[in-house]
């Protein structure tokens, strides 16, 4: 179910954001958070990555596309990347939230000034409360290097 009470800003903290994004990487020590949304596209012979340094985090979740509880889709729902891609904006500033609304007091008091950024790709939907904006970067890789090495905890 799509809450219309959100209200969405398009978020640019780089240039050249003019696709989509197949996935997504997530990466939490503590209250630093990385996120690496994935290029997928087939037709370019380098893929470019953005990567997300979010630093003070309050919160944040992770979930596949159609199971987010407010943001339904991420085709064609506003703000779409172009006339020509239907896509929802990968970045955006979101405000009207009751997840936001639902971490209380204790995010006025140690958390001021937090904005909650929502961050789309294909799958899956990220949402982030921090009350710093983060470092943002392009990584540019070979095409056929898609996966990036895991942490060693994770590995078998």
């Amino acid at each position: 179910m799509v809450d219309l009470a959100e209200t969405f800003v398009k978020w640019e903290p780089v240039e050249g954001i003019t696709f989509d994004f197949i996935s997504a990487d997530v990466f939490s020590a503590h209250s630093d958070l990385w996120v690496r949304l994935v290029d997928g596209r087939v037709d370019v012979p380098e893929h470019h990555d953005l990567i997300f340094h979010f630093s003070r985090v309050a919160g944040f979740t992770v979930h596949e596309e159609f199971v987010h509880p407010t943001q339904g889709t991420v085709w064609g729902r506003e703000p779409v990347i172009s006339p020509e891609c239907k896509a929802t904006f990968p970045c955006l500033i979101v405000t009207g939230t009751q997840w936001l609304k639902s971490l209380g007091s204790e995010l006025e008091i140690s958390y001021t000034g937090a904005q909650h950024y929502r961050l789309c790709s294909d799958f899956p939907v990220i949402d982030v409360v921090s009350p710093v904006l983060p470092v943002v970067r392009w990584l540019i890789r070979p095409k056929s290097t898609q996966e990036l090495p895991r942490p060693s905890w994770v590995e078998k």
